[in-house]
C-alpha cells in the first residue's frame, strides 16, 4: 500500500517509520523543507523515539520512504492518507485551524476515489464530519458515500 503521512513531527515521523517497516511505501509530507531534506537524506528530523532513526535510514535506502513539501502530488499517488498535523490552541483556548485547514485543502486537491483519509490528531468532537469532511468534498470534487468510499459529484 502507498501511504501519505501528512505532518512529519515526532508522531508523524514515527508512524511513517512504522509503516515502512511493515513493507508499505510511504511519502511523508511536510511544509518545512528542512524536515523533508532530513528524511530524504535518511535521517530522522527528531531523535527522541528509539529505533526511528534506523527505520528511516532503512526505508530511504530501500526506496520505500521519501518526503516532499508537495502534499497534493503525494496524495494523488496514495491509497491512504494519515493526517498528523496538530490542532493548535490560542491563548484563550480556542482552536486555531490555520495549519490543519491548509493541510486538508492540499490533501483534497490530490484526493482520488477510494482513498482512505484518517485523522491521527486530537480534534474537537464532530470536526471530522462537520469541518474536514465538507472541506475534502468541496476541494476534491468527490463526496463520501456508501460505506465511506468517495464518489464523484
Amino acid at each position: 500500500m502507498r501511504i501519505a503521512v501528512v505532518g512529519l513531527g515526532k508522531i508523524g515521523t514515527a508512524l511513517a517509520a512504522q509503516y515502512v517497516s511493515k513493507g508499505h511505501v510511504v511519502v511523508g509530507c511536510d511544509i518545512n523543507p528542512r524536515t523533508v531534506e532530513s528524511i530524504n537524506a535518511g535521517r530522522a528530523p527528531m531523535r527522541e523515539e528509539p529505533g526511528v532513526q534506523d527505520l528511516i535510514a532503512q526505508g530511504v535506502a530501500a526506496g520505500r520512504l521519501s518526503a516532499t513539501t508537495d502534499t497534493t502530488a503525494a496524495v494523488r499517488l496514495c491509497s491512504a492518507v494519515v493526517v498528523v498535523v496538530p490542532l493548535l490552541v490560542d491563548g484563550a483556548k480556542r482552536p486555531d485551524y490555520h495549519m490543519l485547514d491548509g493541510a486538508v485543502d492540499a490533501i483534497a486537491h490530490g484526493l482520488q476515489p477510494q482513498t482512505l483519509v484518517s485523522f491521527e490528531t486530537t480534534l474537537p468532537v464532530g470536526d471530522t464530519r462537520a469541518r474536514f469532511g465538507p472541506r475534502l468534498e468541496r476541494w476534491s470534487g468527490l463526496r463520501a458515500g456508501g460505506q465511506g468510499s468517495p464518489k464523484r459529484k
